[in-house]
Parts: C-alpha cells; sequence; structure tokens
C-alpha cells in the first residue's frame, strides 16, 4: 500500500496516541522515587500490562489482514481500513512494546521476543519501501509491462516463435531438386549437344544457425536467465550484431527480428525480477509474524503462572 495524502488522519492519531502513551510512561515512572522503584518491573505494573495488551491486540489485529484479504465481502470494515491500520497501528506498537519492557531486553525470553519482533518491524518497513520504489521502477523500465501471470504463456510463444524461424531457414537451404538430364540431339537431326545444368547446393550460414542452436533457442527456451548470455542486453546486442554481419542480406530480417524476441524475452526477465522483489518479502515477514504471537503468547503464559 502506498502512503499519501490519505493517511493523514492515521498518521496524526497515532502520533498523539503515541504522545499520550509517553506522557503517561513519564508521569508514572519518572516521578521521584517511583523511577528507581519501578523502572526494572514496568511490565507488570497497570500501566506495563495496559502497553503489552494493547500490542498484543494489534499483533492480532494485524496477523488477521491476510484472512480479511480472502473474505473482501464480509462487512468487517473496508478493506482499505485494515490496511492503513495494519501499517499505523503496528508502528504505535514501537513505543510502548519498548515502554512496556522498560528499555531493557530482559532475560533470554524476552530478548529473543524483542529480536524478533525487530525483525518482523524491518521486514515490514522493507516491504512498505519496496511498495513506494518498486512500481515507479516498473513503470519506468518496462514499458510494455504484461499481466504476471502471462509471463510463463508468452515466454512459450516467443519460444515458438524463434522455432519457427530455425525451421524457415532449414527449408530454404534444402537444395532445389535436381532436373531431368536432357537427352543431347543427335546429330543426325542438326542438333547441338546440351549438358545438363549442376545443380549447386546453397551454403549454410553457419553463424546464423549456430546462434540459434546454441544460445538463442536454449535461452528462450528456459525459465530462468541465469547461465545464458543471451539474457544479459549488452552481450546479446553483440552476439547478434556479430551474426548479421556475417550473414547474407537475405537473413537480416530474420536477425532482426531475432533481436526483438530477445529484448522482449529480457524485458519479462526483467519484470519477474521486480515482482520477485516487490511480493518476495511477504515470504519473511508473514511466518515471522506468526512466530511472534507465538512468542507472545508464551511470554504471557509465563508471566502470568511463573512470576
Amino acid at each position: 500500500m502506498i502512503i499519501d495524502r490519505t493517511h493523514r488522519s492515521w498518521g496524526i492519531i497515532t502520533l498523539v496516541l503515541a504522545f499520550l502513551a509517553v506522557l503517561a510512561y513519564w508521569q508514572t515512572f519518572h516521578q521521584g522515587e517511583s523511577y528507581t522503584r519501578l523502572h526494572e518491573t514496568v511490565g507488570g505494573t497497570p500501566l506495563g500490562l495496559a502497553f503489552g495488551i494493547l500490542s498484543f491486540a494489534v499483533f492480532v489485529f494485524a496477523a488477521l489482514l491476510g484472512w480479511r484479504r480472502k473474505h473482501p465481502s464480509w462487512r468487517l470494515g473496508r478493506l482499505q481500513f485494515w490496511m492503513k491500520g495494519h501499517i499505523w497501528l503496528t508502528f504505535l506498537t514501537v513505543p510502548l512494546i519498548l515502554m512496556h519492557a522498560g528499555f531493557r531486553m530482559g532475560g533470554p525470553m524476552t530478548s529473543l521476543l524483542m529480536w524478533v519482533y525487530a525483525l518482523v518491524m524491518l521486514s515490514g518497513v522493507y516491504g512498505l519501501i519496496l511498495q513506494h520504489v518498486m512500481p515507479r521502477m516498473m513503470r519506468d523500465k518496462l514499458p510494455n509491462e504484461v499481466v504476471f501471470e502471462q509471463i510463463p504463456h508468452i515466454r512459450g510463444q516467443l519460444f515458438q516463435r524463434a522455432t519457427e524461424i530455425r525451421a524457415q531457414i532449414s527449408k530454404d537451404l534444402e537444395p532445389a531438386p535436381a532436373p531431368e538430364p536432357v537427352e543431347p540431339a543427335s546429330a543426325e537431326e542438326g542438333g547441338v549437344a546440351v549438358q545438363a545444368p549442376v545443380t549447386l547446393r546453397v551454403e549454410e550460414p553457419k553463424t546464423l544457425i549456430d546462434a540459434l542452436d546454441g544460445q538463442i533457442l536454449p535461452y528462450l527456451a528456459g525459465t530462468s536467465p541465469r547461465g545464458f548470455i543471451m539474457a544479459d542486453k549488452q552481450s546479446s546486442v553483440d552476439v547478434l550484431m556479430v551474426t548479421r554481419i556475417q550473414s547474407e542480406e537475405r537473413w537480416h530480417a530474420m536477425v532482426d527480428e531475432l533481436r526483438s524476441l530477445i529484448q522482449e524475452r529480457q524485458q519479462l526477465d526483467l519484470q519477474t525480477k521486480l515482482q520477485h522483489w516487490l511480493h518476495g518479502w511477504i515470504l519473511l515477514h508473514a511466518p515471522v509474524s506468526f512466530f511472534l504471537i507465538i512468542l507472545t503468547v508464551w511470554h504471557i503464559v509465563v508471566a502470568l503462572f511463573y512470576y
């Protein structure tokens, strides 16, 4: 989600709530001797418990966003509301959790909980930055962006067209059938002996065939650009330029079409790469977020029954 002017009210409310929480913390734990006496056990105080409960409630609300997306028709608030709340309420948990912990890491369990929480927040901020940067980058670098789900089908079409070009070249190289031998006219008929024409086989354009079989077709047939020289823009230009120069003029149109196919495939590879960057962060963020909830429940149980 892009943070724009529609998020202004959410941002203001978050700042006001954070300010009130900090003010309450200051008034409670920084007045006289109470700071020295309670600072190391903030989580067990009424205010500390309130901070912890609010933070856990936000964790649960944020985790339910994925479930809400799967049921867009349910009347549980607009999806935009859930997404904005997911962003800003999780930002609000930063001061709440720090004050709940008394700005200390604590023992091994709470330290693990804090590190997992930090990983969740960092991965979330990283994803938020990507959602602001990547669409603009894709718009600048991908003038002919296609539907992401159609990319495998389009790759298949590019390979099929290159295969047809290869077949057309092979067909054009087939030697013409030898004409029927002509019987020389007999001397009695006053004719002149005629020699049958010799059929010459056109020399195969080895450079073009080698480029197709060795580099172009394997690249277009692959699902990943890794390991293919044609995946590099400058290298592909050099290969096709040499191929065009060393080919007869009648093959130039086919070389130019192959260049277009390669460029389109490179655009598809770039779009796939950017899409993976744009959505790949969720593969870390989502499982770590659920792990955070599990650790938080564990923290609550231990705090209630063992302390």
